[in-house]
């Protein structure tokens, strides 16, 4: 293949978009689990200090007759539970400088100094922390997103470049391009496995070709047009509608998409023959 430098450029530009595609497939199932302990961890640490540290400058306001004192730090318990983030970051705020400004006081009543300290510290490790799982949910989101685009990315080099350039060895060297082209029924099928779904589109017909049991944005498409005229397909809360986005295929073609690129929701993936002949299409799903 030296013989044709543009191959190994094309080649080059192949296994960059394939690693990007294995980087963007890793972060499109990254487990959250980790963020989501750890915020509620470090949230749980700020609730059990400014409990305590309420507590006791309540009780130091009681006996000393200090109403507004009282009012400011006397919150009742389930409130530390029940608050939203905002509100439990005010709230603590609110405790802790109440806290140190009584600190030698309040010793009496079950917190000390070192708690305000504790409290300050907790705090901010929360706010630092409150942000990662929304910030690492919208990476994985992203993730989702780019990988039908580099797949599309993918087959456009195939189809537009390398399967035309190929053909220079037809002839020239017929063994080599015999072996790319088998290489390359794979990649066209969109999968080594057996389809999903291979059924006939008769025209002008709407399909519910597949139904899932619940809608995930994970789930993953690859549809084929095996027919002489294009179609349509689409992610559907129902199987007699087709869903928000339809998408072209033209005849021959394969596509890849994700359910969240489809549609918000919707378990019905549903094909549509507006033309004059039967189409047949097959459906991986993955």
């Amino acid at each position: 293949m030296a013989s044709v430098p543009a191959i190994a450029g094309f080649q080059t530009q192949l296994s960059t978009l394939i690693t990007t595609l294995i980087s963007a497939d890793t972060g499109s199932r990254a487990d959250l689990t980790g963020y989501s302990l750890d915020k509620a961890l470090k949230r749980k640490n700020v609730e059990t200090l400014s409990l305590k540290i309420s507590n006791a400058v309540a009780s130091l306001a009681a006996v000393n007759g200090d109403l507004i004192l009282k009012k400011r730090a006397d919150f009742p318990t389930s409130s530390w539970y029940k608050i939203t983030e905002d509100e439990l970051v005010t709230q603590a705020t609110i405790v802790r400088d109440l806290g140190q400004a009584n600190a030698a006081a309040m010793a009496t009543y079950g917190a000390a100094t070192a708690d305000v300290t504790a409290l300050s510290t907790a705090l901010n490790n929360f706010i630092d922390v409150i942000t990662n799982p929304t910030l690492a949910l919208d990476q994985r989101k992203n993730d989702n997103r780019r990988i039908p685009e580099i797949i599309d990315h993918i087959r456009t080099l195939f189809e537009d470049k390398l399967d035309v350039v190929m053909r220079s060895f037809e002839l020239s060297n017929a063994s080599l391009y015999n072996l790319y082209q088998s290489a390359r029924a794979i990649d066209i099928n969109g999968s080594t496995a057996k389809p999903t779904v291979l059924k006939d589109i008769l025209p002008g017909t709407l399909v519910a070709l597949h139904h899932a049991d619940v809608y995930s944005t994970t789930t993953f498409y690859t549809i084929q047009n095996m027919g002489d005229q294009p179609i349509t397909f689409s992610l559907s809360t129902t199987e007699t509608a087709e869903g928000p986005e339809p998408v072209l295929l033209q005849s021959g073609d394969t596509k890849s998409r994700l359910a969240e690129t489809l549609a918000p929701e919707g378990t019905y993936l549903m094909v549509k023959n507006a033309g004059t002949l039967p189409v047949s299409v097959r459906l991986w799903v993955e």
